[in-house]
C-alpha cells in the first residue's frame, strides 16, 4: 500500500514518545513492503535531511518556535497543516491512507478536507482528548472555547481512530466520534526484557518528557527534596524541553 505518515516531529531530530511511534510505524510499514512517505516539519539544517530505510522523508516548512510561554505557538502547526494540505492537493493521489497523528489539529482538518479529491483512507492517533472545561483552563474562555470546537471539528472528521487508552476512548466517544476507537496496549517500541540488576543505579530517578505546566515537573522537583531528606544519597535527572525548563532548571 501507499502510505502518507503525518507529524510535524521526526526522531531523533526531536525527542518525544510520538515521535517515536511515528519513525517505528513508518520502519515497520517500509519492511513489510509499502511504499511511505513521512510529512514532517524540516527539524534540520538544510541539505541534512534525514534518512530512514525504505522512507521517503519530506520537510514540508521550517518548524519556528515551538512554544510561546505556557503553550504551544499557533503559528508553526498552521503553517504545517497549510503545508500539508497543499501536499495533499498536489498527491494526495498517490496515497491509499493518510496516517497522521490528531495534534496539531490542522494538518488532520487539511487531511480531511482533501480526502474525497485524494481517494486515500485517514487513520488518525489520538494520544489525548481535551475536555472544554480543560481547554479553557489552558488556554482561557475564548482561545480555549476556539480550540475545542477545532477539536471536536476533527474528532468528525471520518476517519479510523487509534487510542492509547482507555480514558481517551471514553473522551474520544464522549466528544461524539461515531464508531468504536481501535486501542493500543502503548507506543513503547523499545526492549522488554528486564536489564540486569548490575546495570540499575538504585538511587537515580529520571524524568523525560516535555517541560510543561501539565506535566507538574514542579512537584516531582519538592517530591524528590522531600524523599532526599530520608534517603540523602537520591539523584534526579530531567531530559526533555519545554516553556518550563528555565524556572525549574
Amino acid at each position: 500500500m501507499r502510505l502518507c505518515l503525518v507529524y510535524d516531529h521526526l526522531f531523533p531530530q526531536t525527542v518525544g514518545g510520538a515521535e517515536r511511534w511515528m519513525r517505528d510505524l513508518a520502519l515497520r510499514a517500509a519492511r513489510s513492503g509499502h511504499e511511505v512517505t513521512y510529512l514532517t516539519m524540516r527539524h534540520w539544517d538544510a541539505g541534512a535531511t534525514p534518512h530512514l530505510p525504505g522512507v521517503r522523508i519530506l520537510g514540508v516548512t521550517t518548524p519556528g518556535a515551538v512554544y510561546t510561554e505556557q503553550r504551544r505557538a499557533l503559528g508553526p502547526p498552521l503553517r504545517f497543516g497549510l503545508a500539508v494540505g497543499r501536499h495533499l492537493a498536489a498527491r494526495g493521489s498517490q496515497y491509499d491512507i493518510v496516517h497522521t497523528a490528531s495534534f496539531p489539529y490542522f494538518p488532520l482538518l487539511a487531511a480531511g478536507t482533501l480526502r474525497h479529491r485524494g481517494r486515500y483512507r485517514i487513520f488518525v492517533d489520538w494520544y489525548e482528548v481535551w475536555t472544554r472545561s480543560y481547554w479553557r483552563r489552558y488556554a482561557g474562555t475564548a482561545v480555549g472555547t476556539v480550540g475545542w470546537l477545532v477539536q471536536k471539528a476533527c474528532v468528525h472528521t471520518p476517519h479510523i481512530a487509534f487510542c492509547m487508552s482507555q480514558l481517551t476512548v471514553r473522551r474520544l466517544v464522549a466528544e461524539g466520534y461515531p464508531q468504536t476507537p481501535i486501542v493500543l496496549p502503548g507506543i513503547y517500541a523499545g526492549p522488554v526484557d528486564p536489564v540486569v540488576s548490575e546495570g540499575v543505579r538504585p538511587n537515580l530517578v529520571v524524568y523525560a518528557g516535555r517541560h510543561v505546566r501539565e506535566k507538574r515537573i514542579d512537584d516531582l522537583v519538592r517530591g524528590f527534596a522531600h524523599a532526599r531528606e530520608r534517603r540523602p544519597g537520591l539523584e534526579l535527572e530531567l531530559y526533555g524541553d519545554g516553556p518550563e525548563r528555565t524556572r525549574i532548571g
